[in-house]
C-alpha cells in the first residue's frame, strides 16, 4: 500500500491511496472514496509522512464519521485525521498519536 500526492492544475495535491490490489482511493467527505484516477502517473510523489505508518488495515468508512471529520488508525498507534478547511469545500489533514 502506498499514498501518493498528485499536483492538479488548480495547485491542490489530493492524497491518493493505493491498496495491495492496486485500487486507487481518495479522501472524501465520509472516508475513502473512489477517485477518477485510474492509474498512478509518473509525476506523482510518495507522501513520506503517511507512508511511514503503512501498511495498515484501514476501514474506508470510519465509525462516528461526520462530513469531512474523521480519522483512520495507522500503525504505531498513529492516526490520520481529516477536518473541514477554512474555505468552503476544502479540508485539512494531519497525523497524531493517541495516548
Amino acid at each position: 500500500p502506498w499514498v501518493w500526492e498528485c499536483k492538479l492544475p488548480n495547485e491542490t495535491s489530493p492524497l491518493i491511496f493505493e491498496t495491495q490490489d492496486n485500487c486507487l482511493w481518495q479522501l472524501c467527505d465520509v472516508g475513502l472514496g473512489w477517485t477518477y484516477f485510474d492509474r498512478i502517473a509518473t509525476h506523482w510523489k510518495e507522501n513520506k509522512i503517511i507512508q511511514a505508518y503503512l501498511p495498515a488495515n484501514i476501514s474506508p468508512r470510519p465509525k462516528d464519521c461526520h462530513p469531512w471529520e474523521y480519522e483512520f488508525k495507522l500503525k504505531k498507534n498513529v492516526f490520520l485525521w481529516v477536518k473541514p478547511g477554512s474555505q468552503e469545500g476544502s479540508f485539512k489533514w494531519g497525523i497524531r498519536t493517541k495516548p
